[in-house]
């Protein structure tokens, strides 16, 4: 809480400071301004006049300019500088930072942990991806991903439109499961926009060509759609429905959670990137 000294200094800068700058604007405006012809068109009000040139405004016009420096010195020196601000600033994005890249590290091994609740055997080529939803932007922000091969578990494009592809369809209707999507070519290409809406430029970005398709939808405790768990593999065999929907449901409701309560830390590389950073 502010101390009662604060609250005062908060009073004169709002209040006071505004007052006795209007004073000096008045009174050097008053002492400006030469008053011999005004006296000769009025001559009924020269106690007026005595006064407007009297020494009164002088001494006015002088103490409010004394008091609004000193005020205004001392004001200034209270607040933080600019340059002391931004380096504030940019400690609090650092440190926000370092717990986003935090919290990365910490979805990656949860999703190297569900990896192997899956049995898949040594060897076989697939992905686990957590996508939290960016409602503002209408896309999924990529933050977690594992995959046995190093080549598709590094990050990809920053983020993903939130009405297109199989994650589209995992997001609307909460599970979608796709395994009939051809290996490459023109056949996945046409499926892809026939299916999926998916335009030829972001067929040409999709660096794993997956056959398989299964998609989570994650919903926090108050019923609303936070993320989706997407589990993708090369081969159209790899995962039964049943099965590897049973697995998901399984950690659907922990990951929610998770993504819920840390959703205000989790770095959104998209925003970054637009910005210039």
């Amino acid at each position: 809480m502010k101390s009662r000294w604060d609250k005062f200094l908060d009073f004169l800068a709002v209040w006071v400071q505004p007052i006795l700058a209007f004073i000096v604007l008045v009174s050097g405006a008053i002492m400006s301004f030469d008053y011999k012809k005004m006296r000769a068109d009025f001559p009924r009000w020269p106690g007026l006049f005595d006064v407007l040139e009297s020494n009164r405004i002088f001494w006015t016009f002088l103490i409010s300019a004394v008091f609004s420096l000193i005020l205004g010195l001392y004001l200034a020196r209270r607040e933080k500088t600019l340059v002391k601000l931004k380096t504030e600033i940019q400690k609090q994005q650092d440190e926000k930072g370092e717990i986003g890249n935090n919290i990365i590290i910490l979805f990656d091994g949860l999703l190297l942990n569900l990896s192997r609740k899956l049995d898949v055997p040594r060897g076989a080529n697939f992905r686990i991806s957590l996508y939290v939803h960016d409602p503002d932007k209408g896309r999924f922000i990529p933050c977690g991903r594992y995959s046995p091969d190093p080549t598709v578990s590094n990050p990809g494009r920053t983020s993903y439109p939130d009405n297109e592809g199989c994650i589209a369809e995992g997001w609307k209707r909460e599970w979608h499961f796709d395994n009939s999507i051809p290996a490459s070519g023109t056949a996945r290409r046409n499926y892809n926009q026939k299916h999926y809406g998916i335009s030829e430029d972001a067929n040409a970005e999709i660096r794993m060509l997956s056959c398989l398709y299964a998609v989570r939808r994650l919903d926090n405790v108050l019923g609303t759609p936070v993320a989706v768990l997407v589990v993708e593999a090369m081969d159209s065999n790899q995962f039964q429905q049943d099965v590897i929907r049973g697995k998901l449901d399984d950690v659907a409701d922990d990951f929610a959670r998770m993504v819920h309560n840390l959703k205000s830390y989790i770095p959104n590389p998209a925003s970054a990137a637009e910005s210039g950073l």
